[in-house]
Formats: C-alpha cells, sequence, structure tokens
C-alpha cells in the first residue's frame, strides 16, 4: 500500500493535476455506459518527483521497497493505440512492487466514484511473467480514508469479468474490465469493521466509510508483490476512468501513425488491373503496434456489389464483403504475422480490377488495423484516394 502524505491538505495541493494535459472536449469512458467523461493525456513528462503522477519511488518512504518498472510505454492500448503504462515486477528473491499514484485536490465520497462506474483496460505480456500471476494483473486502486483511517481498496480482476464476459485476466490481450455495482474490491487495511484484505463492493465501502472527511482522495495503477517473490509479472494499463475523468497514457501527440499512399497510372478498363500500395508508418516517438494488418474499403456513389472488383493484396486474392450500404471490403494480414514499431513501416500492395465501365470513381479507404481489446481492430489510422477505373 502507498504512504499517504503526512499533511495531507498541502502534499494534495501541491501534487495536483499541473502536468496532465487536459485534451478538448469530453468523451464517454471505455464501455457501455453513458457518464460523460473528461479526457487527460499522461505523458512521461507527468511522471516523477512533484510531477502529477508519482512512482513509487518517488516518496522517500519507500526507499526500502523494491521498485519494479513504471514508465510511459510506446506499446499500444486496446483503444487509443498511443501507447500505455508499463507496469512490472522481476522474478528474483526480492519481492518488488510497481505502482503510480496521481492525488486528488480534494476528498471525493465513495459514493460519487462508484455511481461514475470506474473502469480501466490491462494487459499482461505472457513471456515475461509467471503463468501463477497472470490472472492477477495489474490493479485499479483508490487511497482513500474510511473513518479517519487510510487504506487502500483494489479492483480484484482475478474475481471480476471483462467487459466481453471474460474472467481474470488473460495473457496478450487487452482487456476493458468496468468496476460496476457488483465488482470485487478488497481494502489493505481493517476499516469501519471490514477486515484487512476481505473483498466488498465499492458501494458497501461507500456506506461504511461515509463519515465527515472520508472519501477517495486519489487514483493508483499498481502491480503488487505475487504470491511468492520468485514470480514476475508483466503489465500494460491505460484509460483509467475514474471521478469523471479518463487518464489516458500516451507517448505524445506525435504516436499516431502516417499513412503514405502511392497509386499507378490507371490501365483501361478490363485490362491492367490499378496497382498501388499503402504504407503505414510510426514516428520514432511514436507507438508500437502488434499483428498488424490492412483493411481495404471500396465505395462508390450508387454502391458497389459482388463481382465488381476483383483484388489482389500482397500477391494474393483478397476476399471482398459487401454490406448493406453498398461498399466492398477486405483485409490483408502478413502470412507470418507483422507489428509496427516506432520508426517503422508496414506496407501493402494491391491491385484492383474492374469487371466492367463504371460512370463514377472508386474511393479506396485503407484502415491501419492491430491487435487491440479485439484481433484486427481498426487504430483509427487511415487514409483514401479516388480509383478512376
Amino acid at each position: 500500500m502507498p504512504r499517504f502524505p503526512r499533511a495531507l491538505g498541502a502534499s494534495l495541493a501541491g501534487v495536483l493535476t499541473a502536468a496532465a494535459v487536459a485534451l478538448p472536449g469530453v468523451a464517454l469512458a471505455p464501455g457501455a455506459h453513458a457518464t460523460a467523461y473528461v479526457l487527460q493525456q499522461v505523458t512521461a513528462n507527468d511522471l516523477g518527483p512533484s510531477r502529477s503522477w508519482l512512482r513509487l519511488q518517488d516518496d522517500p518512504a519507500n526507499a526500502r521497497r523494491a521498485a519494479g518498472v513504471e514508465e510511459i510505454s510506446p506499446f499500444a492500448d486496446g483503444a487509443r493505440f498511443n501507447g500505455s503504462l508499463h507496469l512490472a515486477v522481476a522474478a528474483g528473491p526480492s519481492a518488488q512492487q510497481s505502482e503510480v499514484t496521481h492525488w486528488f485536490n480534494r476528498k471525493i465520497p465513495l459514493s460519487g466514484i462508484a455511481a461514475a462506474t470506474p473502469s480501466y483496460d490491462m494487459y499482461v505480456r505472457s513471456w515475461t511473467s509467471s503463468a501463477a500471476a497472470v490472472p492477477y494483473g495489474a490493479a485499479l486502486q483508490l487511497p482513500v480514508l474510511c473513518q479517519g483511517a487510510p487504506t487502500t481498496l483494489s479492483f480484484q480482476p482475478q474475481l471480476a469479468k471483462d467487459s466481453l464476459g471474460r474472467s481474470g485476466a488473460v495473457a496478450d490481450t487487452w482487456r476493458h474490465f468496468v468496476a460496476g455495482a457488483d465488482s470485487p474490491w478488497s481494502t489493505s487495511r481493517a476499516v469501519a469493521g471490514l477486515g484487512a484484505g476481505s473483498v466488498h463492493t465499492l458501494g458497501d465501502y461507500a456506506t461504511a466509510c461515509a463519515a465527515a472527511g472520508d472519501g477517495a482522495i486519489g487514483v493508483m495503477a499498481g502491480v503488487s508483490r505475487p504470491a511468492a517473490p520468485g514470480q514476475g509479472l508483466d503489465t500494460y494499463v491505460d484509460n483509467l476512468a475514474v471521478n469523471s475523468t479518463v487518464y489516458e497514457f500516451s507517448v505524445g501527440s506525435t504516436s499516431a501513425a502516417k499513412v503514405a499512399m502511392a497509386a499507378a497510372a490507371p490501365g483501361k478498363t478490363g485490362e491492367t488491373p490499378l496497382s498501388g500500395s499503402v504504407t503505414f508508418s510510426s514516428p520514432a516517438d511514436g507507438a508500437a503496434y502488434t499483428s498488424v494488418g490492412t483493411k481495404l474499403q471500396f465505395a462508390r456513389e450508387g454502391g458497389l456489389t459482388a463481382g465488381d472488383l476483383t483484388v489482389t493484396a500482397d500477391g494474393r486474392p483478397l476476399a471482398l464483403t459487401a454490406d448493406p450500404a453498398g461498399t466492398l471490403s477486405g483485409v490483408a494480414v502478413p502470412p507470418t504475422g507483422a507489428d509496427l514499431g516506432p520508426g517503422g513501416s508496414f506496407r501493402t500492395a494491391f491491385t484492383v480490377a474492374f469487371a466492367g465501365a463504371h460512370p463514377a470513381p472508386v474511393t479506396l479507404t485503407a484502415t491501419l488495423l492491430a491487435q487491440g481489446l479485439q484481433p484486427l481492430q481498426s487504430t483509427g489510422t487511415q487514409t483514401r484516394v479516388t480509383l478512376q477505373p
């Protein structure tokens, strides 16, 4: 559990929000509820002493605790694909702990926290984690005062289901957890008659911790010591939605992938197919995308039907699917798999042959896909080009 500030009021006033950049507008928190959340981007400049997010080792009182990894990583999250918060503890003789904390500027009643439905995204990497530790993942945590006593409430992902109904953390896939009315939270200390380590709902804590001055004083993301010091746990978290704010960890404003596209001059209809390529690139300080692919979507005024186009991608026939809006689309995936890292690029070459004359040009929209909350999820990075038959 983190050490609470000795002078609570002064500490909270001095640590809050200056370095978190508020993005324009509001957004819905990831998940199927309608709470309007303000989006705050958190970058590497926001982590560290006197910053808006404090790492475990930034508090001198934790000098004897072995800190694990706490950093902003290029590893693309499963919602906005612009980086994430990397939290990890290594296997070894000494148990490590990894956590970051953001202190609020005032105490927030737990009833208000629960009403806004906290949520977050989490990923566990298999080959750098001990199998027994994987289900626990990283926890969303709330340092609180309850009947005047400090404790930390921790959401328990290993006891919960994610937004798709899957239990616990699972290796090598992003999962979105919504802390609803029945979700399990544990308390690090005995408070208000609730035993240390016992599990209750956030509503139960809100009822028990309702004295004057009670409430949440911050939000944390953390990886606690696994069951045994010899276990390691390597996690990524993002999009912490708490108290009507989504804390979105990012490598920065340049993290969105860039697209370049070149199409050859068209041949005669029905003879030489159009040929071209789409290239997605991530800048040197951008995001790292996993298991990428390309979606090619074709549209024209009046609609397209199956058989109007024949398409290849990277030399292989591309199956096209028609939708009710009259577009045709197909997904091209490298046969051996591919990732797109910072400073790298990913290219898909294609050809398009038309079955007959078309009175209107065809618009091709190319979208970068990557592993997110689901495989081959749209990253939001796309480009368009007009193909004239």
